[in-house]
């Protein structure tokens, strides 16, 4: 599994992606819902897809694609796996499942996956958590 000091490294510069950010995603997040299933994938859709081509003078995007492209695929596949048991698609048993589902899922297009999860930190930080509690 990918190291937990890359993981938290990795949680450091997506959250200094995230402040760096309008704070458009927290007010999508405080916005009444009509539904409790209000999900990730419901706000990206309101708030439009991030274009990696908009990010290339940014030195966060590019130190975040960085570290994402010095991973090996096994570690880029053990990140996203570890975001999904974050966001709670997968539980920490699944973790095979998970794994799997990635390698087939991301195919080359990990930096562009995870930029577009605005809480990607969180997930992440509540992944390692989870799993920390379930040794």
């Amino acid at each position: 599994m990918i190291a937990l000091d890359k993981v938290q490294y990795i949680i450091s510069i997506s959250r200094e992606m995230l402040e760096a950010a309008p704070a458009i995603i927290d007010a999508e997040l405080d916005k009444p819902k009509k539904s409790d299933l209000y999900t990730q994938d419901k706000i990206m859709d309101e708030l439009g897809r991030l274009i990696p081509e908009d990010h290339i003078q940014d030195t966060l995007y590019q130190n975040f694609k960085a570290t994402i492209d010095g991973l090996t695929d096994t570690e880029r596949y053990d990140l996203v796996a570890l975001t999904w048991i974050g966001r709670g698609s997968y539980s920490c048993n699944e973790w095979n499942l998970a794994f799997k589902e990635a390698a087939e899922e991301t195919c080359g297009r990990t930096v562009e996956y995870l930029l577009n999860i605005p809480l990607l930190p969180d997930y992440l930080e509540d992944a390692m958590l989870r799993l920390s509690q379930n040794n």
